[in-house]
């Protein structure tokens, strides 16, 4: 079969989400090579993208670390995966701000400007609020693109934590953010279920599910559109119309209602 190859001036142009986590992938493998790899456990939606392969792109990497380990030790461990990252990712007008550093919480802010002039911008947050829980911790094998690279392991929660963290998330009063629908509803579709203590702690299983449907009713097809689809690869918004986004929130309400009524009294996987 003969292959046909496009000049360079007619390939498609790298958007900014895809630009931005072709770098994410390139400092996780640098950070999964240092000295404090083993206690840095990856979670959110960068986790979602090693674990199940979800299509959103997300803007910020975000991880859990032991508090009983040495933050001086994880700061050096941050400070040389970003700067090894960034050397060779193509991005020019580079800065890293360490916009706060404590014991409970560590961040760093990375900017640069992409080869079309394109502003990026990404943040790294490392909570050192409570140690991991190891029993739902799991380790995924990454390979970035660039073949110069090793393939590292990465330390993500499994999707039984992902769950739990993402129902949390979603009917959490202080926050409206329509990626936990998309996320959420993946998470379902894999058919796993809120765990026991999840539903307990958030009021029961009636309880539960009411506050998903009244968080659900207030995530607009607007705030859908502006805020989720720019993080998907480009060919799949052409397939996500409003209608399509109703028929989400019906699915992922029917598959709450369908894995808690199989558990009783809403004891769900464990």
């Amino acid at each position: 079969m003969m292959l046909t190859t496009l000049p360079p001036s007619e390939l498609p142009v790298a958007s900014i989400s895809e630009i931005r986590d072709a770098f994410q992938q390139r400092l996780l493998t640098y950070l999964y090579r240092g000295a404090e790899s083993s206690s840095l456990v990856l979670k959110g939606g960068a986790a979602m993208r090693v674990l199940t392969e979800s299509a959103r792109y997300t803007q910020d990497l975000d991880f859990d670390h032991d508090p009983h380990r040495s933050l001086a030790s994880l700061q050096k461990t941050i400070r040389s995966g970003i700067e090894r990252a960034l050397q060779g990712s193509g991005l020019v007008q580079t800065s890293v701000s360490e916009s706060k550093q404590t014991d409970t919480v560590a961040r760093w802010k990375i900017s640069g400007r992409t080869i079309t002039g394109e502003d990026l911008h990404l943040t790294v947050e490392v909570s050192r609020r409570r140690a991991p829980d190891l029993g739902h911790v799991l380790k995924i094998p990454i390979q970035v693109a660039d073949r110069t690279l090793p393939r590292v392991y990465v330390s993500v929660y499994d999707e039984q934590a992902l769950t739990d963290n993402k129902v949390t998330a979603l009917i959490d009063e202080r926050r409206t953010a329509p990626r936990d629908v998309y996320d959420l509803e993946l998470l379902l579709a894999r058919g796993f279920c809120p765990s026991a203590l999840a539903v307990q702690q958030s009021g029961g299983q009636t309880a539960l599910t009411q506050r998903v449907s009244e968080k659900l009713d207030l995530m607009s097809w607007a705030l859908f559109r502006d805020q989720v689809l720019p993080a998907l690869p480009r060919e799949i918004p052409a397939n996500l119309d409003e209608e399509e986004y109703l028929a989400m929130k019906i699915r992922l309400l029917a598959s709450l209602e369908r894995c808690l009524a199989k558990h009783v009294g809403g004891e769900a996987q464990p």
